[in-house]
């Protein structure tokens, strides 16, 4: 499905270039050809990408970073481009029809695509920052939750929070290796890793999350699996990154003090892709062992499952939204996950943080206003009070 949708997104981007920018152009018919090929050798980068190197995933082709990040750049200009143009070409229209319409008409075509050639290099300066910032080692964001069932006497917690890593052919070892140097540096009582950690199999890039056995936090590093971890066979991934010292909490929780725990759920996607219920997302089971008058706190990879009715912790930590990547498309992404996208969100008692993400998936590396993050939370209690069982 998802195969046909990409199709169909190239054969629109292609129509709406070819027929609003390259037909309107006055050049020789043969310059007009040569851009239409250009327009749809570009407009078609997933499936070609597909054939080169992604037989193991449509998405995801596992080719060198001298490929990958050129032909991204390629198809987010055109992609914004097809949007932006769309609009202009609309308003340019409407403009002809009342404002100008004794403007004379070969004048009127040469402005226009003046406007039009304008329009594309301000998307293609845009779209060179938007993948500068997504390629970037994140920064630290430190933010302070108070949890109520906390003890107001209980010593600060330190939780440096990781989300989406997607390892692949441009996230390697030495990004990790990064991630890893940042997230030590802040001294951590807990490490807690909210899912995607890779876009590929342990042979493709198991030597890239290397580097994660170097996280070091006295009560533990812990994860939960993410959607694309699930694409990626998550089985064989969590035995991997257990070996690097990461305990995965499947539907389970562990004790960090007297008084706090930290819970984990499988993700969503498994109750697609896995036909065994025991690999379902479970927040009850999840959230059972934890005593009451104990805080809870529950790493989940995608945060929509904030508002799941058994879901009843205190905090949960999740990533899944990479912050929205830029603003316009953070409103649909917002949308797509009951409204939670990116921050510190209160709903009644009970919190919820959403990572921007450590890194991004490489499908789509484009970040603005949104840079990637590593969160310390500091984890304080405020007065005595019980936990609903």
């Amino acid at each position: 499905m998802l195969a046909q949708i990409s199709c169909l997104l190239s054969l629109v981007i292609f129509l709406v270039i070819g027929g609003f920018l390259i037909l309107p152009l006055f050049c020789r018919w043969w310059w007009k050809l040569l851009y239409l090929l250009i327009t749809a050798v570009a407009a078609c980068k997933i499936q070609l990408l597909y054939l080169l190197g992604g037989r193991e995933s449509y998405f995801t082709p596992h080719l060198a970073p001298e490929i990958l990040i050129p032909a991204n750049w390629v198809w987010l200009v055109i992609f914004f481009y097809a949007i932006l143009l769309l609009v202009l070409s609309l308003i340019l229209g409407l403009l002809r029809l009342t404002l100008f319409r004794k403007a004379e008409k070969q004048r009127w075509r040469r402005l226009g695509n003046r406007i039009r050639v304008g329009l594309l290099v301000l998307t293609a300066a845009t779209v060179s920052v938007g993948m500068y910032n997504s390629l970037q080692l994140p920064e630290v964001t430190e933010i302070t939750v108070e949890l109520p069932a906390l003890p107001a006497d209980t010593p600060p917690l330190r939780i440096a929070l990781l989300a989406d890593l997607h390892a692949d052919d441009i996230a390697d070892a030495a990004f990790m290796q990064g991630v890893v140097a940042i997230t030590n540096a802040q001294k951590p009582d807990v490490i807690a890793i909210a899912g995607d950690f890779v876009d590929g199999s342990v042979a493709q890039f198991g030597s890239h999350l290397e580097p994660l056995r170097s996280l070091q936090a006295p009560l533990g590093v812990y994860a939960v699996g993410g959607n694309h971890d699930v694409y990626s066979g998550l089985s064989e991934w969590e035995r991997f990154l257990t070996a690097c010292g990461i305990r995965f909490l499947n539907n389970e929780s562990v004790r960090l003090t007297d008084s706090l725990y930290l819970a984990g759920v499988r993700d969503e996607a498994e109750r697609r892709f896995c036909r065994c219920t025991k690999s379902h997302p479970n927040y009850k089971q999840a959230l059972s062992s934890i005593p009451a008058g104990s805080a809870a706190i529950l790493l989940a990879h995608q945060p929509a499952t904030f508002v799941h009715p058994d879901n009843t912790a205190d905090l949960q930590l999740s990533g899944h939204t990479h912050g929205g990547m830029m603003p316009g498309v953070r409103k649909l992404i917002a949308l797509a996950n009951k409204g939670f996208v990116a921050g510190h969100y209160h709903r009644d008692s009970r919190q919820l943080y959403v990572s921007r993400g450590t890194r991004l998936w490489s499908g789509w590396l484009f970040r603005l206003f949104n840079p990637p993050e590593i969160t310390l939370l500091k984890i304080k209690g405020t007065c005595n009070y019980h936990r609903a069982e």
